[in-house]
């Protein structure tokens, strides 16, 4: 007959079935922050500009924002490689580009 477990390896199993749980959500909402954020590449361009107009001795600044949307539809893919070297020659372009924050979005 099988022995019944004690009330410690219970408390055990309880508290790491805890901790299991929390590091579990903790993951998940890392993840969630993670993908919640927008590379560079495909943040929309803000542009500003400011008018001064001089009236008596005051001053004012109007700021005004331009925000220009990112087409995905102008990407195209690169022409395929015909060997093994060449695709390697690809990938590492690709991720050079992907890695290096001054590539534009249409790279």
């Amino acid at each position: 007959m099988p022995r019944r477990p004690s009330s410690h390896h219970l408390l055990a199993r309880a508290v790491l079935g805890v901790a299991v749980v929390a590091a579990m959500a903790a993951l998940v909402v890392s993840r969630v922050q993670e993908a919640e954020e927008v590379p560079a590449a495909l943040r929309p361009t803000t542009t500003s500009s400011s008018t001064t107009t001089t009236t008596a001795p005051a001053s004012t600044t109007v700021p005004t924002t331009t925000t220009v949307p990112f087409d995905p539809w102008i990407l195209r893919p690169p022409a395929p490689a015909g060997d093994a070297a060449g695709l390697a020659a690809q990938i590492l372009a690709a991720e050079t580009a992907i890695r290096d924050p001054a590539t534009p979005p249409t790279a």
